[in-house]
């Protein structure tokens, strides 16, 4: 795992009009996500949240849109999650539960052997909903 702070200094602290309460307030906010290399496109979702004014309704909403950004990108069991923080320093952190694969469980005797070539996948690896739908493509070709 590394962690990846996106930190924009050349966006300036936000003028728009704040919904709700105050949450937060500085010149600078960080936002932290410890993540493998594989979900990295989550940096452009956190992007235009860099260095602004955010309530607690603008955190949820960043929550949400990372969330939508997983299942987009097929980890469909993974999640971001916000955990209890202080956010005196100027960051914001979020976590990524990843979902992983725990077995594959294949029924004997089936006609279909070959299916730990057509399926990518391995127990421990990250689920990805895509890695499913090419081995059910392979699957297919090989029954053909």
């Amino acid at each position: 795992m590394e962690t990846t702070t996106f930190l924009d200094n050349s966006v300036p602290a936000s003028t728009r009009m704040i919904k709700g309460p105050l949450f937060y307030e500085a010149q600078r906010t960080s936002l932290v996500l410890d993540v493998p290399k594989e979900f990295s496109f989550l940096s452009k979702t956190a992007r235009p949240f860099v260095n602004q004014k955010m309530t607690v309704e603008d955190i949820n909403t960043l929550a949400e849109r990372l969330n939508m950004a997983l299942v987009s990108h097929g980890y469909i069991t993974s999640r971001i999650g916000i955990p209890a923080q202080s956010l005196a320093s100027g960051q914001l952190q979020f976590n990524l539960q990843v979902g992983r694969i725990e077995s594959v469980v294949y029924k004997e005797k089936s006609p279909h052997l070959p299916w730990e070539n057509a399926f990518p996948l391995r127990p421990g690896d990250i689920l990805n909903i895509r890695d499913i739908e090419q081995g059910l493509e392979q699957m297919k070709r090989i029954g053909s």
